[in-house]
């Protein structure tokens, strides 16, 4: 039922037939059932997804192919998908993400986290990290990058904080400011601070 001259994506809507869908992993037009019933969810809507913006990346001439704004079934239950899972992301995996291109033990095993589907996203403590390593039968050396990279982490949380310290003392500085200008008064007039009653 397809066209030489009209490019489907996965899930793509048929330009005639309304009740029939293309499949990518099947090369045919499908019912509207058939992705959820033949295909793991997951992987069927990131498969959309994907082909979806890999095609807005491709020259005019091969975008004419496929009908500006095409229907395709997939595509808001895909993005539903991808912006649940941007949201469950541990602070711990976003710092992950942004380790990947080290050259070392925590660069490692952030790119081998983030290449790993079934690495829980949500993790936000350690054990939940090292039990799903253990659950994979991971080495003892990955499991050893692992808490180095969550001693890192932490170590980064703990300098990201350092800001709200320094906000804390602007607001004492602000709040306590004019009884710090007072004992400054009193300290030029050669007065010991500790008779300033006000400070």
């Amino acid at each position: 039922m397809g066209s030489r001259d009209h490019y489907y994506l996965h899930g793509d809507q048929h330009a005639e037939h309304p009740t029939k869908f293309f499949c990518r992993s099947c090369d045919e037009f499908v019912d509207s059932d058939h992705f959820f019933a033949k295909h793991d969810q997951r992987e069927t809507l990131k498969r959309a997804l994907d082909a979806i913006n890999r095609w807005a990346t491709r020259e005019p001439e091969q975008q004419a192919r496929r009908p500006l704004g095409a229907p395709n079934m997939l595509e808001a239950p895909a993005r539903a998908q991808a912006a649940a899972h941007e949201a469950s992301r541990s602070p711990f995996y976003r710092w992950l993400e942004r380790q990947k291109g080290r050259s070392s033990p925590t660069g490692d095993i952030a790119r081998e986290i983030l290449g790993d589907e079934g690495f829980p996203v949500t993790a936000n403590t350690y054990e939940a990290a090292e039990d799903y390593l253990h659950s994979q039968f991971a080495s003892s050396a990955a499991v050893k990058a692992l808490k180095g990279a969550w001693r890192s982490f932490q170590g980064a949380q703990r300098r990201t904080k350092s800001p709200e310290v320094a906000e804390g003392s602007v607001r004492w500085l602000d709040e306590n400011r004019g009884a710090l200008e007072s004992s400054n008064q009193f300290a030029e007039q050669g007065l010991p601070l500790e008779r300033h009653r006000n400070f």
